[in-house]
């Protein structure tokens, strides 16, 4: 993968830049400036001669300036060394020691102001090609002293110096902010994990309460109705004396006994489904699939491709509730006409698949509590604990694909258990 482009400014803020680029230029007497690699400024010219200033207030003057220092700076680049070499412009002396970052040249410190070998005849033609006034130019040329080059050479040394040094602590810098940020960044994550985990509390106690009293209704409204009623018609039978009438009774209280056992067992069911523990957890799901689906003429096939018998009981229990919430979830928002549930062992991983033929979601917003139902980020805190993860596929109008992934290892008994320690997840 591509390092990401690193930028100079990046590195180090352009006022702090410009304020060691006008001290150097002051302190050594030469033009300066920092270009990128196009050969645009990044700072402002400090120390420019006239000559320098005039050639740059014409269009045509101020686009050869340009391309000589991006020129110059691929040219030190390649060296990777500094450089010096005449002006593609004017003439002058100018050099450049490229700034490097990890391999990356993303800039090019560039100093000139030394006129050596230019005189006021070549200054005068130049003037005319760019369109300045010939007459200015040659006055500012004469007001330039003439340094040496093996002044300059040393300038140059130390303007490499100081390019190896900027990068490399800017580059430091650059680091320890983005470790920083991305240390915010995971501690915003981590409060807003612990403030999703507290609302997924709340919601679990409310759910909790609210099938409690579902329960309690239930419980009231047709198994106490019921018992009442038998309460009421054993009484009668036990005072009359008329045996018609106490058969009639009798039998009365037998139906709703016989109601009251029915209502037990289906209360029992939904609560612990016996087929889950009898049968494992394929039988129970096929069944959960079709108790939930067949009324509504939704189409529904269970595939299982291993012996679901043989998991750890905790393990089945654990994946009933959460394929019960999924399909509860197709039954809210998908809209679906067809819904598959394949059962299958790939690669030590344990894998139930829900597919249902739906309007389909975005899976970005999924986990996101406040924006959803609290199931599919409950499915996946569960997961967690037993070191496995859910994938969604869905997209709007294709329908969607969840799969539940959880690694597994054989057990002394011969059956398989949750392998928490594969960090594959």
């Amino acid at each position: 993968m591509a390092s990401p482009r690193i930028s100079l400014l990046d590195l180090i803020e352009r006022e702090e830049l410009q304020k060691i680029q006008d001290a150097f230029a002051e302190v050594h007497d030469v033009a300066s400036v920092i270009t990128d690699v196009h050969g645009n400024s990044i700072t402002e010219p400090s120390n420019f001669s006239k000559v320098c200033q005039l050639v740059r207030q014409t269009s045509e003057g101020a686009s050869r300036c340009i391309r000589s220092d991006r020129v110059l700076g691929i040219k030190a680049a390649r060296l990777l060394q500094p450089t010096y070499q005449r002006c593609l412009s004017c003439g002058f002396v100018d050099a450049s020691a490229p700034i490097i970052v990890e391999g990356q040249h993303i800039a090019n410190w560039q100093i000139s102001q030394n006129a050596l070998g230019v005189g006021e005849n070549r200054i005068r033609e130049y003037a005319l090609e760019i369109g300045a006034d010939p007459v200015q130019l040659c006055e500012a040329l004469r007001e330039m002293p003439e340094g040496s080059l093996a002044h300059f050479e040393k300038t140059l040394k130390l303007l490499w110096l100081m390019a190896q040094q900027l990068s490399s602590k800017g580059y430091a810098n650059l680091i320890l902010a983005r470790e920083i940020e991305q240390v915010r960044t995971t501690e915003k994550m981590l409060e807003e994990s612990q403030e999703d985990l507290r609302s997924l509390a709340s919601e679990l106690t409310l759910a909790e309460e609210r099938t409690r009293r579902k329960i309690a209704a239930n419980l009231h409204d047709q198994v106490g109705h019921a018992l009442v009623t038998m309460q009421r018609n054993l009484r009668q039978a036990h005072r009359t004396h008329d045996g018609q009438v106490k058969n009639t009774l009798l039998s009365a209280s037998i139906a709703h006994l016989d109601e009251v056992i029915e209502q037990t067992r289906d209360l029992t069911a939904r609560l612990s489904p016996p087929l889950l523990y009898d049968l494992g957890l394929a039988a129970a799901l096929e069944s959960l699939g079709d108790e939930m689906f067949s009324p509504l003429s939704i189409d529904f096939i269970l595939d299982a491709a291993m012996n679901c018998r043989l998991l750890e009981q905790e393990l089945s229990i654990m994946l009933y509730h959460m394929v019960k919430e999924l399909f509860i979830n197709v039954l809210k928002h998908a809209r679906a006409t067809a819904i598959q549930c394949l059962i299958t062992r790939e690669d030590g991983f344990f894998c139930v698949a829900v597919h249902d033929d739906g309007v389909g979601f975005d899976p970005s917003q999924a986990i996101t509590i406040r924006k959803r139902s609290f199931g599919l980020f409950s499915i996946r805190e569960r997961l967690r604990h037993w070191g496995g993860q859910m994938i969604i596929n869905s997209s709007a109008g294709k329908g969607t694909g969840i799969i539940i992934r959880i690694p597994l290892k054989n057990s002394s008994e011969g059956g398989f258990i949750c392998d928490r320690s594969d960090h594959r997840c």
